[in-house]
C-alpha cells in the first residue's frame, strides 16, 4: 500500500536529513538501519554483561585469583601426584606430560591402574640442566650393500607385516632407489641371524 505522505525526517543513525513516507520510519535507507541495528545489539551484549553477576555454584562463595591458586598450593605439599595433578601443577597440557613420560624425563610409578609421579622429579626438571644432545648424521649406505625387501622374505622366510613391523620397531634405516626399498644387510643380518637360530 503506498502513500503520498512526504515527511522531512533526520536520520537517528548518519543525522542526515530524508523524506520519508511514513511517520514511524527512524532510518534514510536500509545500510542505515542495518547498521543501527549492529550498534544496538551491541551495546545490549556490552550492559548485559556488566549486569552479569557471578553467582556462587554449590552454596561457595564467588572464586578469586587467590582461591584459583590454592589447589596448586597444597599439590607442592603433596610426596606422590596423580597426572591432573601433575599437570595443574606444571601449567601444562596430559599431551605434553606423557610426552615427557614416555621421553623418561620424569619418572612415574604405578600403583594398580593408577599412575603417580613423585613431587622430586618435578622440582628435579628444574635444578639439572640437560646438555644439548645434537644428533649424529645418518650414515649413508650404498645400494649393493643392502638387501631388498622381497631378498629378505626369501632369504629368512619372514611375512611382509612381519618385516615391516621389524624394520619399524628396530629403527632400521631405509634407503628408497626408484620404486626399490633397500635396507642395510649388516643391520638386518644382526636382527635374523638370531631369531632363525633359535
Amino acid at each position: 500500500m503506498s502513500t503520498n505522505m512526504r515527511i522531512q525526517k533526520i536520520c537517528l543513525h548518519c543525522r542526515r536529513e530524508f523524506i520519508a513516507r511514513t511517520t514511524v520510519t527512524k532510518y534514510c535507507g536500509e545500510l542505515c538501519a542495518a547498521r543501527a541495528y549492529k550498534e544496538r545489539k551491541r551495546a545490549e551484549k556490552i550492559e548485559s554483561a556488566s549486569e552479569e553477576v557471578l553467582i556462587p555454584v554449590n552454596g561457595s562463595p564467588l572464586q578469586t585469583k587467590a582461591d584459583e591458586l590454592k589447589p596448586v598450593k597444597e599439590f607442592q605439599k603433596i610426596e606422590y601426584l596423580t597426572i591432573a595433578e601433575s599437570c595443574k601443577l606444571l601449567s601444562i597440557s596430559r599431551w605434553t606430560l606423557w610426552r615427557a613420560i614416555k621421553a623418561q624425563v620424569i619418572k612415574t610409578g604405578n600403583v594398580g591402574r593408577r599412575i603417580l609421579i613423585k613431587r622430586d622429579s618435578l622440582d628435579s626438571l628444574f635444578e639439572k640442566k640437560q646438555p644439548l644432545i645434537l644428533q649424529a648424521e645418518p650414515v649413508q649406505y650404498d645400494v649393493s650393500e643392502c638387501y631388498t625387501l622381497t631378498e629378505i622374505q626369501d632369504k629368512y622366510r619372514i611375512s611382509n607385516a612381519g618385516l615391516y613391523s621389524l624394520i619399524k620397531r628396530n629403527n632400521v634405516p631405509k634407503l628408497k632407489v626408484w620404486r626399490s626399498i633397500y635396507v642395510p644387510k649388516t643391520i638386518i643380518d644382526n636382527l635374523l641371524s638370531g631369531a632363525t637360530a633359535n
